[in-house]
């Protein structure tokens, strides 16, 4: 049997391919500040505004940031 090469959870996470096809059910909106709308990431899920701070931090965003639902009422 032939040994593979495993990602980790951690280099999973960087990989693009495929997250494309994730419908998350509360995704990353960073943004809303006088320089420009709000940036949507709708691949980036979320569970609380703690995940959604650190993405947008990460990214340089200093505005409001939220874990918004993507349900359709």
């Amino acid at each position: 049997m032939k040994k593979m090469n495993l990602l980790s959870k951690a280099e999973m996470k960087n990989v693009k391919g495929g997250q494309s096809a994730m419908i998350c059910t509360y995704y990353i909106v960073c943004g809303v500040t006088l320089e420009g709308p709000e940036i949507q990431y709708p691949n980036q899920c979320c569970t609380g505004l703690s995940q959604a701070e650190s993405y947008c931090r990460g990214l340089g965003y200093t505005g409001v940031y939220g874990c918004i639902s993507n349900e359709v009422d």
